[in-house]
């Protein structure tokens, strides 16, 4: 099911689908002898090179550790969680798994012109010997080198190595030049999409991302923004909820009018998800009914647009078919 939809994408994340699949599918169907899904959504995944400062691994984790670092799974990303969906869902969703596929397929090949960074990591892993110097200065030298792809769960891993190997200073300065580096991408220091694995546990790591969130203007002004960015985050936050519950059935109408394509239905999808959550807040319902009144409106335009909405539960009885032939106005009131 899910091949067709890699096809143009390099041949690593058919693999990767392969791999997670199986082992997904394991972890589903087989619970009393897989790894739990907690554990590889949570444990194994808020520290992906298995660094952490305030325990020592279960027993039964460092069971699966030790299984899953030779079966070559590190940690589960958003291409994991799309594949994970279809699994629960009993299908995939193509265009979430062709996003997620493409976003991995560009990291893929971003690794193909300087994988030093995972190398150098394998350093660190790959044996028992007394060369703690070699592995610092390998790993904070390809950090230096790749910082454009370098992951924050990686980047979090990287700082706690340094950290528990007595250089907190090397620690600061690379948390220091990430930030720098990758201050173009806003929404890479949104912590709010890192909650999925469990939230980044290092602090320096959470306050200098949400510092340099903070400093980014806000953008409240643009609804299509805003429903663009949550479509695409699969996600929101307060802000983006009381901003939308807060705008007028025009305005809504106007947005739904201009938008074509793609994002006309992401941006229906976005508004309308709100009926399906059972804990949903009044602002939460308040953006259904407010998309919704403009579908109504707009279906009240015209006999086409009146069938166009039906299929988002919109009846407009007011509205007859005297234009339609008799076959297609049979079609409508089906």
């Amino acid at each position: 099911m899910v091949k067709p939809m890699l096809n143009r994408f390099d041949k690593q994340v058919s693999h990767q689908a392969v791999q997670s699949l199986s082992l997904l599918g394991w972890s589903i169907y087989e619970p009393g002898r897989a790894p739990s899904l907690d554990y590889l959504l949570k444990r194994r995944s808020a520290n992906p090179f298995g660094m952490d400062q305030d325990s020592t691994a279960p027993e039964s984790d460092a069971t699966w550790n030790a299984l899953l670092d030779a079966y070559g799974f590190l940690t589960m990303d958003e291409f994991d969680l799309a594949l994970l969906d279809g699994i629960r869902n009993g299908f995939f969703d193509r265009h979430l798994v062709e996003q997620r596929g493409l976003e991995l397929d560009k990291r893929f090949k971003a690794a193909a012109l300087d994988s030093s960074f995972q190398r150098a990591w394998a350093t660190y892993h790959d044996s028992f010997d007394e060369n703690q110097q070699e592995v610092l200065d390998a790993v904070y030298q390809s950090f230096i080198d790749d910082v454009q792809n370098i992951t924050p769960l990686n980047l979090s891993g990287t700082i706690t190595l340094f950290k528990e190997l007595g250089r907190p200073d090397i620690a600061a300065e690379i948390l220091r030049l990430y930030v720098a580096s990758r201050g173009s991408d806003r929404e890479l220091f949104n912590l709010k999409g890192y909650q999925i694995f469990g939230d980044l546990k290092d602090t320096d790591v959470i306050k200098a991302f949400a510092d340099k969130y903070a400093s980014y203007p806000q953008d409240k002004g643009n609804p299509e923004t805003i429903l663009l960015r949550m479509a695409e985050m699969n996600g929101w936050n307060p802000e983006d909820i009381k901003t939308l519950a807060n705008l007028t059935v025009d305005e809504y109408y106007q947005l739904l009018k201009k938008t074509k394509g793609r994002d006309l239905h992401r941006i229906l999808a976005t508004c309308l998800q709100f009926d399906n959550i059972g804990n949903a807040s009044d602002e939460m319902r308040a953006i259904s009914r407010l998309a919704k009144d403009a579908l109504r409106r707009i279906g009240r335009e015209s006999n086409i647009n009146a069938l166009r909405v039906k299929r988002y539960g919109i009846d407009v009885s007011q509205v007859e078919h005297p234009d339609l032939p008799a076959d297609e106005s049979q079609a409508a009131d089906s």
